[in-house]
């Protein structure tokens, strides 16, 4: 890819693959807010969120790293809000 062209390179694009979450069945009760918490509370760093436009029952969390990542499924997982 030339170096002057702004699209991401395939090993950006996978690199962000490892490091974003996807949650779901979420309650309607629970906001951004609560869920950055949560995940940071874990140790981990919260890089980025977002709510599906047509689901707020789902959402995308992107952390740190690969290892935060894993951390808070392991931690994180069939966890009750």
């Amino acid at each position: 890819m030339p170096s002057g062209d702004s699209q991401p390179s395939l090993d950006q694009i996978m690199a962000a693959a490892f490091v974003t979450l996807h949650l779901s069945n979420l309650p309607p009760s629970v906001s951004e807010d609560d869920l950055k918490s949560l995940f940071s509370s874990n140790g981990g760093v919260v890089k980025g969120f977002r709510f599906f436009q047509k689901d707020c029952k789902m959402a995308l969390t992107q952390m740190g790293s690969g290892e935060e990542a894993v951390q808070a499924l392991i931690e994180l997982h069939n966890h009750d809000l």
